[in-house]
């Protein structure tokens, strides 16, 4: 796993960057979720960092996590049930973060962008699939680093720092419960990605590059 540098945010004297409004809207979240987790040093520093924020404007805390699919509402044991489906569909695959973005929505005030891999985007259709979710709208893939709201200047502030060269391994999917406040959000099943035989991933791994070669690159 590659050494994350995650930046820093220095606190200011009184505790509360210029143009910071209050966190006194705290929307809720509905049903199940699946989350793709770092763990190691990778989730240390992401923790640190989301909790450093949590303590600057007295935000929610919550697990470092990339959603790869929210809005299921199944009951827990067919959500589990779906889950384990999906776990046995997927094969590991990495998560690349890049830099700091931000949105006028509360859960996704602050946040480290994610590269959109091809292994990325195919695990998200496969939990549409599963989840019988394909009318959600388009997958944006995010870990968020602050819930909450603050001016724009302060969120334009946190976009200029560098990007991340952060990277960290899927080998398992969580299926959380995200109904109400970040608070009472709970892990409710742990599911590992089916591990296929190296002669096998070697072989799947030519055919996906040979895919992706044009034609011309084959006739040369």
């Amino acid at each position: 796993m590659r050494e994350c540098s995650i930046p820093r945010f220095k606190p200011c004297a009184r505790g509360r960057l210029p143009g910071t409004s209050q966190m006194d809207q705290k929307p809720s979240g509905t049903g199940y979720a699946i989350w793709l987790m770092p763990g190691g040093q990778t989730k240390r520093h992401l923790t640190q960092r989301i909790h450093a924020l949590s303590r600057r404007f007295s935000s929610p805390r919550f697990e470092p996590h990339v959603t790869l699919i929210s809005g299921i509402t199944r009951p827990e044991q067919e959500a589990l049930s779906q889950s384990a489906a999906l776990a046995r569909r997927l094969q590991p695959f990495k998560i690349r973060l890049a830099q700091v973005g931000f949105l006028d929505e509360y859960f996704r005030c602050l946040f480290l962008r994610v590269i959109p891999t091809d292994a990325l985007r195919g695990a998200h259709q496969m939990a549409r699939e599963v989840f019988g979710l394909t009318r959600q709208p388009a997958y944006m893939p995010h870990l968020s680093l602050l819930y909450g709201k603050l001016s724009m200047d302060t969120k334009k502030r946190f976009a200029l720092r560098p990007s991340i060269d952060a990277s960290f391994q899927v080998s398992r999917i969580h299926l959380y419960s995200v109904d109400g406040p970040p608070a009472n959000w709970q892990p409710a099943g742990t599911f590992s990605l089916r591990q296929l035989p190296r002669h096998l991933l070697e072989s799947v791994a030519v055919k996906q590059r040979l895919r992706s070669e044009t034609p011309s690159k084959r006739l040369e």
